[in-house]
């Protein structure tokens, strides 16, 4: 049971709004067809045209095949406008079907819209106590809103991996980092569920601060499920921290990459001056400019980093950390936030993130001498 079969962006999956690019393609200016017959793109077989209004049955089947597969391509955008689409007849009933509302609520989470994904699923548990995929999308909103004993409490219904698993992520932010590595020690996994759980164990043991075990972790993890964008991310910054920027950039060869991915591509690829860096440099800088101009702001940690690492722009990264941090208050964005904070030598700016670190006991040793250089 990974990430994507479970519907949830489990530890902060960022989704992005742009298109997913060919690696090494020419982005150097307009694109003109040689003829009326070439192919731009592909409509994705699982996104049919209807011929006749779909059933709940058959809405809900699409959509959850759309959202795994815009999971899989690290949250292609595209496909998840096609699942809210596909949901459309239902998508503003206070009241819509139980498989209907929790595919809404996950598609809402996805958007960032995380109260409106509460309202569903406290709807959802109150119509079935029983609905394991509610109980966890909603300890994980919760989380994303640093409302953490509400989330443990969503974790109590739960039985066995799962609920280990909901548990662990709640403990690691609240400064319990070793307790949770523990509490998923030995864990008795179904095969479908170990790459999950490797993957949540992979990151916690980076919050406990042992790097070494970590990196091990999420290579077997990303072993597991090739495709999982989130543990090629955690694997890709955990190798940048620790001076091994060309391992990191190896991690995204003959990719197709979404933003996040890119961005981590263009970090890794500069620190090791690899070939090519130029080009997909060039590459991001068009994917952040198309965001701006499209008034995006459902990816502004990683915008954030852009504009601080690669424009040098503190205040810009600063004004976009702020901004992200009203919205969602995950580990990453903490780090985000303090990075901006530290170069912009701004402790005030960063109050709020340093009271967050205060008040969780967060234990992440990055964070913590983030923190020290501002107090």
């Amino acid at each position: 049971m990974n990430r994507a079969t479970l519907l949830v962006l489990l530890g902060g999956l960022a989704l992005t709004t742009a298109f997913i690019v060919a690696p090494g393609a020419d982005r150097s200016g307009p694109f003109i067809p040689r003829s009326d017959g070439e192919v731009l793109e592909e409509v994705p077989k699982s996104a049919p045209r209807p011929t006749a209004p779909l059933t709940v049955e058959e809405a809900a089947v699409r959509a959850k095949a759309l959202i795994v597969e815009a999971r899989r391509a690290g949250g292609d955008p595209r496909l998840l406008g096609r699942a809210q689409a596909t949901l459309g007849p239902w998508w503003n009933e206070p009241s819509p079907p139980p498989q209907i509302r929790i595919l809404r609520a996950t598609l809402k989470q996805s958007f960032h819209d995380f109260e409106g994904a509460l309202v569903d699923l406290d709807a959802q548990v109150a119509a079935d106590a029983a609905d394991a995929q509610a109980w966890l999308t909603r300890a994980t909103v919760l989380s994303v809103l640093a409302r953490y004993p509400e989330a443990e409490r969503s974790c109590e219904p739960l039985t066995g991996v799962i609920a280990a698993v909901c548990r662990a992520q709640v403990w690691g932010v609240t400064g319990r980092a070793k307790e949770a590595v523990a509490l998923l020690e030995g864990l008795q996994a179904a095969p479908a569920e170990r790459g999950w759980v490797l993957s949540v164990k992979g990151e916690l043991e980076r919050w406990a601060g042992d790097d070494a075990r970590a990196a091990a972790t999420l290579e077997q993890a990303l072993a597991l499920e090739p495709t999982d964008t989130y543990t090629r991310l955690l694997l890709a910054q955990l190798q940048l921290d620790v001076g091994q920027p060309a391992r990191a950039a190896k991690l995204f060869e003959g990719r197709l990459v979404n933003d996040g991915e890119l961005l981590m591509l263009v970090l890794a690829q500069q620190a090791s001056k690899a070939p090519g860096a130029e080009a997909r440099r060039a590459e991001l800088d068009e994917r952040v400019a198309a965001n701006r101009q499209r008034g995006e702001t459902l990816h502004q940690r990683e915008e954030s980093r852009y504009a601080l690492a690669l424009e040098g722009d503190v205040a810009k990264a600063l004004e976009l950390a702020t901004k992200n941090w009203a919205v969602q208050k995950e580990p990453a964005d903490a780090r985000v936030f303090l990075e901006a904070a530290v170069a912009a030598k701004d402790t005030k700016a960063a109050a709020p993130v340093l009271r967050w670190l205060d008040e969780t006991k967060f234990t992440d040793p990055r964070l913590r001498a983030l923190a020290e250089e501002l107090r």
